[in-house]
């Protein structure tokens, strides 16, 4: 995410607060004097739409206090939303909120997902349901505080070597010397425990210096100081949430949440189970909230993905992998692994004509990636070709397939626009997440969600446990789980989640890389008056249409999930679509 950051100065946020408190009172006064009460289209404060009308989409702001337990007091935030109303006014079927995930979904969430829907289904949406979506608190280009930084470049004078603060001074930056760490992904040998200690004391000092940073500091009414990073968690957005169905006049709001937006429409749905309409949860977060359990799954997941996609491969002779010297997918994975966490390593070269290595690190973050859509056409072939390419004995094939590997990871995107790779040009590794462009919303959403802290003797001794069990996942439990539980902000996690009354559909795949089929089989047992369905295929969250690998299985899923969203018709809990695809190998 590209964002610009203001509102640093304490007396700057000040005025901006000012601004808004009189900007409430004025909306209000005008909203006193209403004939009629507060719709979709005509709302009453806090929310302001620039300019709404039935089958457009329109930009717009509410105010909601920092704090919800202390409204009064507490600093003021102004969010930003995107919305469409319903052509046919008032929306027969009601309102809702779609959610992309992340953390850091943003407004324009609910227009991406709309246009990839049936057309059936979108016209349908499009004439009897008003739907928007919400730069969720610190996300977004205009929100603040905000978790971006744009104080991003590239070194202007040739050096001996490079580091972090060379491409940055953000205060939420890695520190110098830190490799690459990011969602799901750790720039390291995965059996190497001085890289593990390594990585986590540098996120631990990342956290208390962001943390700090002045930015995140603001000024309550009594003049006292409050860090906006206590206030992050998915609890203060569903109380957002109900701030805008309140200000629209609806009795129920209905969320449509895919990957983390699953813990937002069960978060919603717990908090307020009484307003609350379809909750579609699909590809789920766990609902436990324990910090544990969370690094653990996503070690599992990664690790269990990865392996199905081996077996299939394993299954038809057409397989690419079968052509390697191994004869055996399984066997040419592990050659692969103990190539690149050999003395010798794989490299190719900068632009120096320096061998630059290519870490197991770096392969694994491409792929977890790349897993994450292996619904898709291709990409199941995709990450095999990845595999071959690098165990190729043809060395043009085999240089090409690192080089590729470490564009993708070694990248980082220009506040001006465009990206730049690091590693050619710069002998050095440098991706978003270092220079504070990436992960920051994932930590510091989750990180107050999410209950436990740990110290590095403690993070080592679970790592070791995740290495022997999942070895192909214990890179992306040091990614995903490393940031978050050094995190300084003590958590501030929503209640069990879940509520009997609540019929939600809960979705999950079966090799879902990012969130665990468990964690939907958890998720259904939060509501269990709803109901479980399940694809057999690879992937994050259920997707249908043309562009994916089993338009007939994912597809009748995805049936069963347009008239839940749009009519609360519940399929048979259990339901199972099957697979009808073999990958594309």
């Amino acid at each position: 995410y590209q964002r610009r950051v203001r509102g640093t100065d304490p007396s700057d946020m000040r005025c901006v607060l000012y601004a808004h408190a009189a900007l409430t009172v004025a909306v209000t006064l005008a909203a006193s004097s209403r004939d009629t009460p507060p719709s979709f289209v005509n709302p009453a404060a806090p929310l302001i739409w620039d300019t709404m009308a039935p089958g457009q989409w329109s930009d717009g702001t509410f105010v909601v206090p920092l704090d919800h337990g202390d409204p009064n007091n507490s600093p003021k935030l102004t969010l930003h939303a995107r919305g469409r109303a319903a052509q046919n006014q008032p929306a027969a079927l009601g309102t809702v909120l779609v959610h992309c995930g992340g953390p850091g979904s943003v407004r324009d969430c609910a227009e991406r997902i709309l246009a990839e829907l049936p057309a059936n289904i979108s016209n349908r949406i499009e004439q009897d349901m008003d739907v928007w979506s919400i730069d969720q608190r610190g996300m977004g280009t205009d929100n603040t505080p905000n978790l971006a930084c744009d104080r991003i470049w590239l070194p202007k004078q040739q050096q001996e070597s490079y580091s972090v603060s060379d491409f940055t001074d953000c205060e939420c930056a890695l520190p110098d010397g830190t490799p690459l760490l990011d969602e799901c992904l750790a720039d390291m040998d995965p059996g190497n425990e001085t890289q593990v200690r390594s990585i986590y004391t540098a996120a631990q000092q990342r956290g208390e210096t962001c943390y700090r940073s002045p930015r995140f500091q603001l000024l309550d009414a009594r003049n006292e100081s409050r860090n906006f990073l206590d206030y992050m968690g998915t609890s203060s957005l569903a109380q957002d949430i109900d701030v805008f169905r309140e200000a629209i006049g609806a009795d129920k709001m209905s969320i449509y949440g895919l990957s983390y937006g699953t813990g937002v429409g069960a978060t919603y749905a717990s908090m307020f189970p009484t307003r609350a309409a379809q909750i579609l949860l699909n590809g789920n977060m766990g609902s436990s909230g324990d910090l544990l359990q969370f690094g653990e799954a996503n070690a599992k997941t990664n690790s269990q993905s990865i392996e199905h996609l081996l077996r299939l491969c394993t299954e038809q002779p057409s397989c690419a992998l079968h052509a390697l010297a191994d004869q055996d997918p399984y066997a040419a994975w592990d050659r692969l692994m103990a190539m690149l966490t050999s003395h010798e390593g794989v490299s190719a070269k900068d632009d120096k004509g320096a061998p630059f290595r290519l870490t197991a690190g770096h392969v694994l973050g491409v792929i977890n990636g790349m897993m994450v859509g292996a619904y898709r056409k291709g990409v199941e072939h995709g990450v095999l070709e990845i595999i071959y390419g690098l165990l190729s004995p043809n060395t043009t094939t085999h240089i090409a397939a690192v080089e590729g590997v470490l564009d993708q990871m070694c990248q980082i995107d220009m506040p001006t626009g465009g990206t730049s790779v690091t590693w050619r040009k710069y002998s050095i590794c440098i991706g978003n997440s270092q220079v504070g462009a990436s992960f920051l919303p994932q930590t510091s959403v989750i990180g107050v969600d999410y209950t436990g802290r740990y110290t590095t003797d403690q993070f080592v001794n679970h790592w070791q446990r995740i290495r022997e069990d999942f070895p192909i996942g214990s890179t992306a439990y040091v990614g995903c789980f490393g940031g978050i539980a050094s995190w300084p902000a003590t958590p501030t996690p929503s209640g069990p989640l879940g509520d009997p009354s609540v019929r939600a559909l809960v979705v999950g795949n079966l090799y879902d890389p990012s969130t665990g089929y468990s964690w939907s089989q958890e998720m259904h047992r939060a509501f269990p008056s709803g109901a479980l369905l399940t694809w057999q295929g690879i992937g994050h969250t259920l997707e249908s249409g043309n562009s994916v690998n089993d338009p007939a299985g994912a597809g009748a899923c995805a049936d069963k999930m347009y008239q839940y969203l749009l009519y609360g018709h519940l399929p048979v809990n259990g339901f199972t679509c099957h697979n009808h695809h073999k990958a594309e190998v």
